[in-house]
């Protein structure tokens, strides 16, 4: 469920995984510094509900994300068509 906290747009873990493209896991992996985000994309501006302690991540930050890891991924499909 997607939240609003001073006219920015928060969306919760598993709606940003699901929007990337990528497993929970690894979101939470970003989060807690375990492994480092695409292109060193800093989460320090996540918010946290203090009533579930479910983490939610800026829009604008999962926009950036987004656009780091499409090309991210067309690099690597582009390489493996270098390699045949």
């Amino acid at each position: 469920m997607a939240l609003v906290f001073r006219g920015e747009r928060f969306l919760s873990i598993p709606e940003a995984a699901e929007c990337l493209r990528v497993t929970r896991l690894t979101v939470y992996r970003w989060l807690r510094g375990t492994r480092r985000a695409p292109q060193g994309i800093p989460l320090h501006r996540v918010i946290r509900d203090t009533r579930t302690q479910q983490a939610y991540i800026p829009r604008a930050i999962v926009r950036r994300l987004q656009h780091a890891l499409r090309g991210a991924r067309s690099h690597t499909a582009r390489s493996k068509r270098q390699r045949t």
